[in-house]
């Protein structure tokens, strides 16, 4: 059997990132129905006048920017395949050091909830996925923003999120129902890359 050539390894580990955001582009819309039927039942709940004025707000919020959320986080997760396949091998983070502010630690907590959720599922197949592609690629590590990793799915629909003016305080409320149908179907693309480089 003749070895693979760099360019060739390069080229699959390529197309396994397509056909990963292939899979899991799909997913967002799905979601963002599981969203409103959530926020539909929290509105219709009774309560404390404040606690129902807050859900029947966070309905009406997601009624006017759900839609764009689903189409942004749809785009951003595209742009992060492109992003992700440019990047080449993992950038040292140590070298930009700087200071982080408030929100940005609030936003990171938010989408490390869903990414570690991801990462308990999917573990093993994860692993299995980055040593197959760290091999084809001749690299230590994958790079900070790859979107193979769970941190970077996660971050696109917070990210998103927050970018359409919907606000953290919702996302806790929802964070459950995103994680509920999010972490199976992306553990399962998980899978399909593997058998694909197998």
């Amino acid at each position: 059997m003749t070895p693979r050539s760099h360019a060739a390894s390069l080229q699959l580990s390529r197309e396994t990132r397509e056909r990963f955001v292939a899979a899991t582009e799909p997913l967002i819309a799905p979601v963002g129905h599981a969203i409103r039927e959530r926020l539909a039942a929290l509105a219709s709940q009774t309560g404390n006048a404040r606690e129902m004025q807050e859900n029947r707000d966070g309905l009406l919020a997601f009624q006017a920017q759900g839609a764009n959320w689903v189409a942004q986080s749809q785009e951003a997760w595209r742009k992060a395949l492109a992003a992700s396949t440019a990047e080449g091998p993992a950038s040292n983070s140590l070298s930009r050091l700087e200071l982080i502010g408030d929100e940005v630690v609030e936003t990171s907590i938010l989408s490390s909830r869903l990414a570690q959720a991801i990462q308990d599922k999917a573990s093993f197949e994860l692993n299995d996925l980055r040593l197959r592609i760290q091999h084809l690629e001749g690299t230590q590590e994958l790079g900070a923003r790859d979107i193979l990793k769970p941190e970077a799915l996660a971050k696109v629909l917070v990210d998103q999120w927050l970018a359409t003016g919907l606000s953290r305080g919702l996302w806790t409320k929802v964070q459950d129902q995103v994680q509920h149908h999010m972490v199976e179907p992306v553990v399962k693309a998980y899978k399909d890359a593997n058998a694909f480089l197998v």
